[in-house]
């Protein structure tokens, strides 16, 4: 038997672990960009 609280806080967490997840991705991605965009200056420069 479950309370609203537990209710609530278990779909909280789950909203937040969402949001982790969908942050943690788009930082991800910027990352890539700035690693892929280093290594394309770093070989402008090289040539």
């Amino acid at each position: 038997m479950s309370s609203p609280q537990d209710l609530s806080g278990s779909s909280g967490k789950a909203a937040r672990t969402a949001f982790e997840g969908r942050w943690n991705a788009l930082h991800g991605v910027r990352t890539l960009c700035a690693v892929a965009a280093r290594a394309l200056t770093t070989a402008a420069v090289g040539r």
